[in-house]
């Protein structure tokens, strides 16, 4: 495999996804999984994490993760301000 590879996450209420991708624009591999919202945002950032080693075999070489989510993110804190489904898990981040 040559060029630069990136890791996205969409994370989402409904489901997590998690994919490897070149800068030609091709997909590489790529994981869908339901979100474990029960387990709380803890839980979620363990299954993200577990999603991305689990592609991380085809992903050496790697330049960088971008996550995309509901609602708009606070980068002082680290988390998301207001997600638009505001009644879900995602509201606790």
């Amino acid at each position: 495999m040559t060029g630069e590879l990136a890791i996205c996450v969409d994370l989402g209420g409904t489901n997590v996804r998690v994919g490897l991708g070149d800068d030609q624009g091709r997909i590489l591999a790529k994981l869908t999984e339901e979100t474990e919202k029960k387990k709380g945002p803890g839980g979620i950032s363990e299954q993200i994490a577990r999603m991305i080693h689990s592609i991380q075999p085809e992903a050496e070489g790697t330049q960088g993760i971008g996550i995309g989510s509901t609602g708009p993110l606070d980068p002082d804190k680290g988390g998301l301000m207001k997600p638009a489904k505001s009644h879900t898990i995602l509201s606790h981040w």
